[in-house]
């Protein structure tokens, strides 16, 4: 296949996948008002989909956690640092 063949399969393939907070490539594209990636998903079919709240607060906190745990893991991180996080953690009523 030619690369502009894979190109087309690709963009076929991901046009509605949805991100961890529910929501297309295109809803993105066009929240951000990004006039040309929303022109060209709009023109390859795509559909424009939300996410509700829930689904945004659950992958905000998700991604949060993610790092905070990439933090405690890496041998490199700063003391301080994690102690501050842990007092915010208690402050906001996270164990």
């Amino acid at each position: 296949a030619s690369l502009y063949q894979t190109l087309k399969d690709v963009i076929y393939i991901m046009r509605d996948s949805i991100d961890r907070s529910g929501d297309s490539p295109l809803e993105l594209a066009a929240s951000r008002g990004i006039a040309e990636s929303t022109n060209f998903l709009t023109e390859h079919g795509a559909k424009r989909i939300r996410g509700d709240e829930a689904q945004h607060k659950k992958a905000i906190s998700d991604q949060v956690r993610e790092s905070i745990d990439e933090l405690n893991h890496s041998e490199a991180a700063d003391k301080k640092l994690q102690e501050n996080i842990r007092k915010a953690e208690r402050e906001q009523g996270n164990p």
